[in-house]
């Protein structure tokens, strides 16, 4: 029975080259094989396929292992299950995990095999001013690749997520910008009473506009009771202020060798000159910070991204959907007055204001926060220029049905790991959630809805924060008091774990299972039955076969 109708080759390589596309339509599948004529590796900018069935789509295998239909767009990244069905009731699922499957619901017999795009790796860098440009991280394209679409009526294999079979996943990277050796001790010690493993932001060095401020140049033993107790160190910059000039900060990057701690995970800092993020395009400046890394160990980057701002049902990072523009103003709504209004208008700059309204915004948020119209009517007058521009900009939001069904750009695909290539150098970026509400962002029904979803949450936090106006936040006073609450949140995390139903991982250690998803493959037989196959033979992931 024939299925397969077309495959069309969508590619934008950096340079002009032969790209040979042959499709093989056999019994039970198709095989998709590219080639590149003149025998040369090419970088792509975007590579995918248009692949048009017989048949419409009519049901699609979710991320959170159920069965919807297609009345709208869907995904499948390399972490989920790539199989549909068509509504001549054969399943197509995927040979490999590689890139993601897309579906449009105008095009129903249609499916997009995306390889790679700008926005599977969303990376992006700051320039002089501090504002966000985005940039590709270039696919090299083997000099083959060879792609399956398999066809079965019988059961398909999925796999689980997590070495805790099919359960959550919940990451704790805690940037260490407001660390006291009194607030260190307390967290080690709440963690340690739940048995709760962190990924735990520090600074090498104390250079800091806070005198208390935890660095391992003064801090080493509270530091290293971290690691005794399980936990995961990791660079947060090598110190809270900016002290390095651009031309030596790349020779300051080089004490994270020196200092030899072993650390695998860099979290990006305050714009700092040696940060990712500040990179310039200079090659050799990429090369030399690249080599660095790799020299003291460094596998995983932050790059300062989020998929969103947690809330009421915001907290499972696969699900794109549930952090459109719609569900930051039912949250806003829900928590009311003075602060539904500020959560409300920072995340609309945040995710969905334009590059010149978001800076806008910074500007006037920088120029309040300073005080700086209090000295003068020439900074009353900035003060007053800055306060125009936003409230003008906010007229935008008088549009705001238009952006309900809205989502970042940077999280439509859903993105929780992915490669980067920093001049040859390969290395796993993360994008985190942000997460302020530790009440609201684990409440008994939040947590319900994240088990529900096999939901993956790398949680980007501030333990030690005391702005008074985060009223879930850990700490209420610099003497390690306890906001209410918060320790019926680590009670209930733990019995998750306890029930099996949460795994609480390492970045590192999530990071590395990710990493075993690339390897998966399966093949079909001649009865139309379908294995699976991990080219490390010791993999521990777990499969189940699904009707």
């Amino acid at each position: 029975m024939m299925m397969l109708k077309e495959v069309l080759l969508n590619a934008f390589p950096l340079a002009n080259n032969s790209l040979d596309l042959v499709v093989l339509k056999k019994q039970n599948q198709t095989v998709i094989n590219l080639s590149i004529s003149d025998g040369k590796i090419k970088k792509y900018e975007h590579l995918s396929l248009d692949i048009e069935f017989e048949y419409s789509i009519v049901k699609w295998r979710n991320f959170d292992y159920k069965w919807v239909d297609t009345s709208r767009r869907r995904i499948a990244n390399y972490y989920s299950p790539k199989c549909l069905v068509l509504d001549n009731g054969f399943k197509v699922v995927g040979g490999s995990t590689i890139g993601v499957w897309e579906f449009n619901s105008k095009f129903p017999t249609k499916l997009k095999w995306i390889i790679h795009d700008a926005f599977l790796t969303p990376l992006v860098k700051y320039d002089r001013n501090n504002q966000v440009i985005w940039f590709a991280s270039l696919f090299d394209l083997p000099q083959f690749l060879s792609l399956k679409l398999l066809y079965t009526q019988k059961s398909f294999p999925e796999f689980s997520r997590s070495p805790v079979p099919f359960s959550a996943i919940l990451t704790f990277t805690d940037h260490c910008d407001f660390d006291t050796d009194v607030t260190l001790e307390k967290q080690r010690e709440l963690f340690r009473k739940y048995n709760i493993p962190v990924t735990k932001g520090f600074f090498l060095y104390h250079y800091s506009k806070r005198k208390n401020n935890v660095s391992w140049e003064r801090q080493k033993d509270l530091l290293t009771k971290w690691l005794t107790d399980g936990h995961e160190l990791c660079h947060h910059s090598l110190t809270q202020s900016i002290r390095s000039s651009k031309d030596k900060a790349l020779d300051e990057l080089k004490m994270i060798i020196h200092e030899g701690l072993n650390c695998v995970t860099w979290i990006d800092h305050g714009y700092q000159p040696y940060n990712f993020t500040k990179l310039n395009g200079d090659v050799a400046e990429k090369d030399k910070w690249a080599g660095i890394l790799k020299q003291a160990g460094i596998k995983n980057l932050w790059n300062y991204l989020d998929t969103g701002t947690s809330g009421r049902g915001l907290i499972n990072q696969l699900d794109y959907e549930a952090f459109q523009f719609k569900n930051y103003l039912r949250n806003a709504l829900h928590l009311k007055g003075k602060r539904g209004l500020q959560f409300f208008i920072r995340s609309y700059y945040l995710y969905f204001a334009s590059a010149s309204s978001k800076k806008v915004y910074f500007d006037f948020v920088k120029t309040v926060k300073r005080k700086e119209f209090r000295n003068g009517l020439r900074s009353f007058a900035v003060f007053f220029r800055v306060s125009i521009l936003f409230l003008l900009s906010l007229l935008n939001l008088l549009n705001w049905r238009s952006k309900r069904n809205r989502v970042t750009q940077w999280g439509k695909y859903a993105p929780v790991f992915f490669k980067a290539n920093v001049q040859g150098k390969r290395f796993n970026v993360f994008q985190t959630l942000e997460v302020h509400d530790f009440n609201q962002t684990f409440s008994p029904q939040n947590i319900k809805h994240f088990i529900e979803g096999h939901g993956v949450c790398l949680a980007h936090t501030y333990f030690s924060v005391l702005d008074k106006h985060l009223d879930g936040r850990i700490f209420k006073n610099c003497d390690g008091e306890f906001m209410p609450g918060i320790i019926k949140v680590f009670e209930r995390l733990h019995q998750q774990v306890m029930d099996e139903k949460l795994w609480i991982g390492q970045l590192k250690d999530v990071a590395d299972y990710f990493d075993q998803f690339e390897q998966i493959y399966f093949d079909i037989d001649d009865d139309g039955n379908i294995n699976h196959h991990v080219k490390n033979a010791d993999s521990q992931i777990y499969f189940k076969y699904t009707d």
